[in-house]
């Protein structure tokens, strides 16, 4: 990220080569503001020509495109602007939230550091400024991600975007999305990749992270795989593998959901990858129809306001998920035939059995990891170290984080909850493990950092017996 402009305290600026510079954009599409309204270093004024100052709107920005769909609705207008911390912010605004009183609005721009005018004639003309500017260069507005026009779009980038033919993701994630670029290749092959390795479990789902993008390139409908299990063998790591191709362990999602509010989740993975944990928790009566949709890539046509049909939503999904069950035996718990209108999409989603029938659960191989539990942890928390992984190369923030997990787990043992003080402790192993595995340092005195921090605050011996029962290794010798 280049820096800011010094100069932004300085005199107006309505030159847009100028203006992009300060602001940190590549090009300068050129933008008709109304009467009145001029952008400078510090901000938007309004003038309206008589002897009052000035009003001041809100922080510098710019107007790259006006936006709208292959039929030529959902209208909207892309912007840009730095917040306070010199972060690049981008934009597409509805042309329909101007209907209203304009709140929405504000809060969208000041949740991504947007400095606002507060008087009333401050917020009037903002709402002026965004409905009446206007700007000849367009953009394709889509409501997916995934490929349109030979782009493929996710809600902040597209990847072969044209300057003839930009696409730009303007659905309701634009801010709020699970897609994260951290670390690097050689990390995520280190740290997720290389587990894949003799263990078929795994292999597959991180294989079935790649499928979504060939879809369309195919000619292939959408599908999905379901890891049937038994509990607490694994079912959810292979889940968490396959989400580190796309983003945070965030990105895996719960069945915990209804057909309509899948809907909106399937398209905001539509040829990426969907994984929906816990099948239980999705009702039975619901689950033929809703694996029937998934796969279909077909939502229900409803209603708009005026009462006219709107355009039902579409996506290209594939997608793993996770139970005890399978989607057949689910869906025949409603005893009207669910189990048979379910078995008519077992083409398209396939149980896989998730005991690698190795006495390891999920697990074929370990990778020096003393019980799959372990290898478990490395693999959910190998997310955060890439994450920090260039920016702390000294892995100090991980022996604080480990230190501070090791006395949250003597505390949650204080409290009788022995599940949660294992859970913390074994995240603070795990990330000891990662370290190791990463050469970072000296792995022994990184360790004893971490325990000796628990031992300042009295706890140094609770949580080498927690460790110990966790992990199955003797650390006193550390």
């Amino acid at each position: 990220m280049g820096k800011v402009a010094t100069a932004m305290d300085m005199a107006d600026m309505n030159d847009d080569a100028a203006l992009a510079e300060a602001i940190n954009l590549k090009s300068a599409p050129e933008a008709k503001l109304p009467f009145g309204f001029s952008i400078r270093r510090d901000g938007v004024y309004f003038d309206a020509g008589d002897d009052n100052p000035p009003t001041w709107i809100c922080s510098p920005i710019r107007f790259l495109a006006q936006t709208r769909d292959d039929r030529g609705a959902s209208w909207g207008l892309l912007m840009a602007w730095k917040d306070e911390d010199g972060r690049d912010h981008r934009w597409a605004m509805h042309k329909a939230m101007l209907a209203g009183d304009g709140a929405e609005i504000r809060a969208s721009l000041l949740d991504k550091g947007m400095r606002l005018g507060t008087t009333q004639k401050a917020k009037s003309k903002l709402l002026d400024l965004l409905a009446t500017v206007t700007i000849d260069s367009r953009a394709m507005a889509v409501e997916r991600v995934g490929w349109t026009d030979g782009a493929f779009v996710l809600p902040d980038i597209t990847y072969g975007d044209r300057p003839q033919n930009r696409v730009i993701y303007q659905g309701a994630a634009q801010f709020d999305h699970p897609y994260r670029a951290n670390g690097t290749l050689e990390d995520w092959q280190k740290l997720v990749a290389r587990y894949g390795a003799g263990n078929s479990r795994i292999a597959v789902a991180l294989s079935a992270a790649f499928v979504g993008p060939l879809l369309d390139l195919l000619g292939e409908d959408g599908g999905g795989l379901n890891y049937r299990g038994a509990s607490s063998i694994g079912k959810s790591t292979a889940l968490f593998a396959a989400a580190s191709v796309w983003g945070a362990p965030s990105f895996v999602r719960q069945w915990r959901a209804t057909a309509n509010g899948l809907e909106g989740v399937a398209a905001q993975h539509s040829e990426t990858l969907l994984c929906l944990d816990e099948l239980a928790q999705l009702d039975g009566k619901e689950a033929g129809s809703v694996a029937y949709m998934l796969a279909n890539g077909v939502g229900k046509a409803r209603a708009g306001r005026s009462g006219a049909l709107r355009s039902p939503a579409r996506w290209r999904s594939f997608f793993l998920s996770s139970g005890e069950i399978s989607l057949a035996d689910l869906a025949g718990r409603d005893g009207k035939g669910g189990r048979r209108r379910a078995a008519g999409q077992e083409i398209r989603i396939l149980d896989i059995e998730a005991d690698a029938g190795s006495g390891l659960g999920l697990f074929n191989a370990l990778h020096d990891a003393p019980n799959g539990g372990v290898l478990s942890q490395r693999i959910t928390v190998a997310e955060l170290f890439a994450r920090q992984a260039a920016s702390q190369p000294s892995a100090l923030g991980f022996r604080q984080l480990a230190a501070v997990l090791l006395i949250q787990a003597d505390y949650a043992l204080e409290q009788g909850e022995h599940r949660l003080a294992a859970a913390k402790t074994g995240h603070a192993v795990a990330i000891y493990d990662l370290l190791a595995d990463a050469d970072v340092g000296n792995a022994p005195a990184i360790i004893e950092q971490m325990l000796d921090a628990a031992q300042s605050a009295g706890l140094r011996e609770q949580a080498v017996s927690i460790a110990k029962v966790l992990a199955g290794r003797d650390l006193a010798c550390v």
